[in-house]
């Protein structure tokens, strides 16, 4: 096991603003999905050319769908076999059909 390397304060700034960059640009695409500008689908699309969105996890996408909250979301990641640690880059071809016909897209 590697030991964690030493950062100077400016390595440490810059790790922090790009941190928080990338928080913001993840739940600013889940409001999106909220108000449905943004679906489940397109939002997995994303995750091929986003960072951010293919680091997203998928159990947060789905309560961010409209009409979903946390015990339905949880219902849906069960059936569908997904962990709920589970990021969306991790998701296997299966795992994505059954998650685009449960929103009613193809991705």
């Amino acid at each position: 096991m590697n030991p964690v390397p030493t950062l100077t304060s400016d390595q440490r700034r810059e790790n922090l603003s790009k941190a928080m960059a990338a928080r913001s640009e993840r739940h600013q695409m889940l409001i999106n999905v909220k108000r449905g500008s943004l679906s489940v689908p397109d939002f997995i699309g994303m995750a091929g050319t986003s960072k951010v969105a293919a680091n997203t996890r998928v159990f947060a996408l789905l309560k961010a769908a409209p009409g979903y909250g946390f015990a339905k979301a949880q219902r849906a990641l069960k059936q569908i076999g997904v962990s709920e640690t589970r990021r969306v880059k991790g998701l296997g071809a299966r795992q994505i059909r059954e998650i685009c016909d449960l929103f009613g897209g193809a991705e």
